[in-house]
C-alpha cells in the first residue's frame, strides 16, 4: 500500500509587529502603565495595541491595575487627606496609587481643604502627571491636585512630549530608519519621528546590520559606560556599539572610572 502523500507543516502566522528589540536599560513609562525596557519594547506594544503610548521618559510609578477611566458623574467621596473626590471611581485610582489614603465618607469633606495659591518654592524637580503634563515639582504636582482630585504622579520625571499621534495600520510597508530600527509602516515611523526630528527614513525595506554605522552621531562629550568596560563619547555612541554587539547594556552614565568602581 502506498504511503499518503506527506505535506509540509504550514508556517506560522505573520507577526507584523513582531521586531528584535536592543538589550538597552533606558526604560519608558507606557500609559497602560507598564514600564517598558526602552522605546523599542513600547513601540512593539503600540503596534499590537494603538491605544498605548509614551507618557513619561523614565521608569513608571503607577500600578498597572489603577489604569482606568472614570466618568464625569459626580457622587463625592471624602478622602482622609482632606480632598474630595468626584465619584467612587476617581477615588479608588487615589488609593490604588496611594494606599495611605481611607475613605472618610460618602459625601463632601466637611473642611475641605483649602488649595494654595502661593507659588512652590522647591527646586526644579520635574514631574510627569497623569494628565499627560509636566510639573515643575511634587509641591506644584500636589497644588493641582488639590484642585483637580483624579489627577495623580505617573513618574519622577519629564512626561514625553505630546505628539499627534495618527492611527496607524498593521500593513506590513516597512522602512528602514536613520536610527537601525524597521519600522512595520510609514506612519509608525512617523509616530517615531515626532519625538525625535532628527529621524529620517534611509530606504523602504527592512534594515540590516550593516546599517549600525549610519546614525549620525554629533561630537558632544556627555560619556556613557558600557558593560564591556568602554566608556562612549555619547549615548548615541554607544547606540551604535549596541547595535552591532546584543550582548552590551548600558552600565551607567558617565565614564567608566567612576562608574564602575
Amino acid at each position: 500500500m502506498k504511503p499518503p502523500a506527506s505535506h509540509p507543516s504550514p508556517l506560522p502566522p505573520f507577526d507584523a509587529c513582531s521586531r528584535e528589540c536592543p538589550f538597552t536599560l533606558q526604560p519608558v513609562c507606557g500609559s497602560d502603565g507598564k514600564t517598558y525596557s526602552n522605546e523599542c519594547e513600547l513601540e512593539v506594544a503600540a503596534c499590537r495595541d494603538p491605544d498605548v503610548r509614551m507618557l513619561a521618559m523614565c521608569a513608571c510609578l503607577m500600578d498597572p491595575k489603577c489604569n482606568r477611566q472614570c466618568t464625569a458623574e459626580f457622587d463625592p467621596v471624602c478622602g482622609s487627606n482632606g480632598i474630595t473626590y468626584p465619584n467612587h471611581c476617581t477615588f479608588d485610582i487615589a488609593t490604588c496609587n496611594n494606599p495611605t489614603i481611607t475613605k472618610v465618607r460618602h459625601g463632601r469633606c466637611d473642611n475641605q481643604r483649602e488649595c494654595a495659591t502661593t507659588t512652590c518654592q522647591q527646586p526644579y524637580d520635574p514631574v510627569c502627571g497623569s494628565d499627560g503634563k509636566t510639573y515643575e515639582n511634587d509641591c506644584a504636582l500636589e497644588a493641582k491636585i488639590c484642585v483637580k482630585p483624579e489627577l495623580y504622579k505617573v513618574a519622577n520625571c519629564q512626561c514625553a512630549p505630546e505628539c499627534p499621534k495618527a492611527e496607524c495600520t498593521r500593513e506590513y510597508k516597512p522602512v528602514c530608519g536613520s536610527d537601525g530600527v524597521t519600522y512595520v509602516n510609514d506612519c509608525l515611523f512617523d509616530n517615531a519621528r515626532c519625538r525625535d526630528l532628527s529621524l529620517r527614513v534611509l530606504r523602504s525595506g527592512e534594515c540590516d546590520s550593516d546599517n549600525c554605522d549610519l546614525k549620525q552621531c554629533t561630537t558632544d562629550y556627555q560619556p556613557v559606560c558600557g558593560s564591556d568596560g568602554g566608556t562612549y563619547r555619547n549615548q548615541c555612541h554607544f547606540d551604535v556599539a549596541a547595535c552591532k554587539d546584543a550582548m552590551l547594556v548600558k552600565a551607567g552614565d558617565g565614564e567608566c572610572s567612576s562608574v564602575l568602581q
